[in-house]
């Protein structure tokens, strides 16, 4: 039996969607140019390498460096429990907090600046106390309110996110529709994604 193939020139992954892998299917559902992906690798190759290599940094040093596998609750990235340093531990933004500076002291989690769970960019990450993680989301307006509009909290209407969708189906990069709703790049991400105003999709 065989396998159709990425149409994407020299790309000789299987396909998962409109004729493209799954790495090129997801650069054009972001909007981006798509461009050639890095060579796969086994886990057995090199581990640590195979794990960074999952994380799309095409936008940049200061962009969300958004974890392209699989997902757990609440969108974040997870992986096979991977022991580094010591730990066990299978929440990708997690490894790659580890990775780059070294144990978590007890009773400290990594969190996230940017409010995007897939998001593994450690220049995003801090640590904090479940204390600071429940302050952190009632500031920033994720505590339950309600859904959409209703939150209280709300940046966006819902004809607003249902035009963002649109916007993106269409091809407008999230770059330019997070600037054209004074919003950020990673929550125009959770949009459409699924991950925040889920209810209208």
């Amino acid at each position: 039996m065989t396998h159709a193939i990425c149409a994407f020139p020299d790309c000789a992954r299987p396909v998962h969607g409109h004729g493209m892998c799954g790495g090129h299917w997801n650069q054009w559902h972001k909007g981006q140019s798509l461009a050639p992906l890095r060579p796969m690798r086994r886990p057995s190759d090199d581990p640590v390498e195979w794990f960074l290599s999952w994380f799309d940094t095409s936008g940049g040093p200061d962009s969300c460096h958004e974890w392209q596998r699989n997902f757990g609750r609440g969108g974040y990235g997870r992986t096979k429990p991977m022991k580094v340093i010591g730990r066990m531990t299978e929440q990708t933004h997690v490894i790659k907090w580890i990775l780059a500076n070294g144990p978590i002291p007890d009773g400290l989690m990594v969190l996230h600046r940017c409010d995007n769970p897939p998001c593994g960019n450690v220049t995003h990450l801090f640590l904090g106390t479940a204390a600071d993680n429940s302050a952190d989301m009632v500031s920033k307006g994720r505590q339950h309110r309600g859904f959409g509009q209703k939150s209280g909290m709300a940046k966006l209407t819902e004809s607003q996110v249902r035009d963002i969708l649109l916007r993106h189906e269409a091809g407008e990069l999230q770059a330019s529709i997070a600037q054209r709703y004074g919003i950020s790049q990673s929550n125009v991400s959770l949009i459409v994604h699924g991950k925040a105003w889920r209810h209208l999709r």
